[in-house]
């Protein structure tokens, strides 16, 4: 999808900076979602497409995103809270990296921002002259 981002942003010129902006954090479910989604699809072995059947294709090949969520809601909802507390350990550490990437973003903005304004201001004052 980065490469397809990269195309349409050669013809759109809206788009080049949204690359820029950091990911947001995930949360301790999402982790968690991610984590127990790529051990479930690697137990799981692949279906075998067969011609005639009328059930709707999967991204992973292997099992519908709604029954992956249930499986790994319910598998949530059963977690010891030792287990949950590593999770949110791992989202925190995550917001923090976050919080950090923003800064700098921001940072990289405003002194972006600010080039743009003083260009803008001394092509004012060439045409002035």
């Amino acid at each position: 999808t980065l490469q397809l981002f990269r195309i349409l942003s050669t013809h759109f010129p809206l788009l080049p900076g949204l690359t820029d902006k950091p990911k947001r954090p995930l949360s301790a479910y999402n982790i968690f979602f991610k984590e127990e989604r790529a051990r479930l699809l690697a137990k799981m072995p692949a279906n075998e497409s067969e011609e005639g059947k009328d059930e709707p294709r999967t991204a992973s090949g292997k099992i519908g995103f709604e029954n992956l969520a249930k499986i790994i809601g319910g598998k949530w909802q059963d977690l010891k809270p030792s287990d949950v507390e590593y999770y949110k350990d791992k989202a925190a550490s995550d917001m923090e990296r976050y919080k950090q990437a923003m800064d700098e973003y921001n940072k990289k903005q405003a002194s972006k921002n600010e080039d743009e304004e003083d260009s803008e201001r001394s092509s004012k004052r060439q045409r002035a002259d």
